[in-house]
């Protein structure tokens, strides 16, 4: 499992998949050399360096002998640092006793050569009365030697490695910003605006993300302002239009235009409350109240509404600060919405105020078809319905919950909206119990 966490983390970090392209990139340029220099040698200067080394080991043969004068053979081997054995059909020898000898040397001497490499190890010299000597270098401190430098190679990669990170983290931090930005734009927050330094390829689409926010405050700001002025423009056509209504004979069709026209006036009205809201222009008026009262209040206007209401061990007193008939709509709208998707379920709306550290909780569950997970963050976007007909009896006009979380907000409270676990939605609201000053 760790190491699976680990790959993923490898997997989803910008920084690894760098280092993980440097150190690639390294290996192979490193084998690439290599293999050049390697084939460059073979190619140049591994004729010459034979040619000289097999100089050098007849030299040897004729100084010790054959078979050896092992005391001389002895001396050279600690002089010049080489292991040295030699081997006949009667007669083997060697200056270590742990001494490796290759006893198929004679296939390895290819076309007659007296001189021949064993697996890149080992020199032979084959001499005419059949005898073999094997050389090879005593690598003893070469190999110690070796350990360190690539001990320090490995420390030296390894601060290398450490220092392009620390780089990339600040060539790339920029990146962050920009994630951090664009999740507080996907939250609505359009006003965010990341800082712009210098002139390279992050500065230009943070530039780009500023501008791009800008143009859907201003093309926001330019649609809300529409629709406030056609709301606004339409009150006088409305008030003619009721005035002409009350000189007509009562009728099922004059109680159909009524019915029209009062919601025309309620939409109005809360597109209007919302900008108030939104510009600042309607502030609040805070009253020290009893919020168990308020519930009351409110639920007893919709007592004869089916499947019903019920309170849920409501607390005598939850004193509060707020504007109580603003508060009045909110749950207006939390319990017609809850009431309109519960008319097939048998359980009735639950409401319930419930203390949490330094505000009041209040919780309206209903028993409804509850909405799509990918539905619920849209909830409180004006105008937003999960139901696309626009029919009165499948949902309003989705102005009610965008509403209520200005005044919720105007507040400096919070609402939340939840699945329940079985069915129907939970919409919580929490309040602080006095108003920030």
């Amino acid at each position: 499992m760790k190491i699976k966490k680990f790959l993923a983390a490898f997997g989803n970090s910008v920084i690894m998949k760098m280092l993980g392209i440097l150190f690639l990139t390294g290996v192979v340029s490193i084998f690439s050399v290599m293999f050049f220099f390697k084939q460059q040698f073979e190619m140049g200067f591994k004729e010459v360096f034979d040619s000289n080394l097999q100089n050098y080991m007849q030299y040897i043969v004729e100084d010790i002998g054959a078979p050896p004068d092992t005391l001389r053979a002895k001396e050279i081997s600690e002089n010049y640092l080489l292991r040295i054995g030699y081997e006949r059909d009667d007669y083997n020898w060697a200056t270590e006793n742990n001494f490796f000898r290759v006893k198929d040397s004679l296939e390895n001497l290819h076309g007659g050569n007296k001189h021949a490499w064993i697996k890149h190890r080992y020199i032979s010299h084959y001499n005419q009365d059949g005898s073999v000597f094997y050389f090879q270098p005593r690598f003893d401190n070469l190999n110690k030697f070796h350990q360190q430098m690539l001990v320090s190679l490995l420390f030296l990669l390894l601060a290398i490695f450490g220092i392009h990170f620390l780089l990339m983290r600040v060539v790339l931090k920029p990146l962050k910003k920009i994630d951090s930005a664009v999740k507080a734009v996907g939250m609505g927050k359009l006003d965010v605006r990341i800082p712009v330094k210098g002139r390279d390829e992050f500065a230009k689409v943070s530039e780009s993300f500023n501008d791009m926010t800008r143009r859907i405050m201003e093309m926001i700001k330019a649609q809300e302002q529409l629709l406030v002025d056609v709301s606004h423009e339409l009150r006088s056509p409305l008030t003619r239009v009721k005035l002409a209504l009350e000189m007509m004979e009562d009728s099922e069709k004059k109680e159909s235009i009524a019915s029209d026209l009062m919601e025309m006036e309620f939409m109005i009205k809360e597109i209007m409350e919302e900008a108030r809201l939104k510009n600042g222009h309607g502030r609040l008026q805070y009253t020290n109240v009893n919020l168990t009262e308020i519930i009351k209040q409110v639920t007893s206007e919709f007592e004869n509404r089916k499947p019903g209401i019920f309170l849920k061990d409501l607390p005598e007193t939850a004193e509060i600060e707020l504007d109580i008939e603003r508060i009045k709509t909110v749950m207006r709208n939390i319990l017609e919405n809850a009431l309109k998707y519960s008319t097939e379920s048998i359980h009735p709306v639950k409401v319930e105020i419930r203390k949490k550290e330094k505000n009041w909780q209040i919780c309206v569950t209903d028993y409804g078809p509850g909405v799509p997970e990918k539905e619920i963050p849209h909830l409180f976007e004006p105008f937003y319905r999960v139901d696309r007909s626009r029919s009165k009896e499948t949902g309003g006009y989705g102005l009610g919950l965008s509403l209520c979380k200005r005044i919720i907000d105007a507040h400096k409270g919070k609402i939340k909206v939840n699945n329940n676990h079985i069915s129907g939605l939970t919409v919580t609201i929490e309040l602080p119990f006095q108003r920030e000053i």
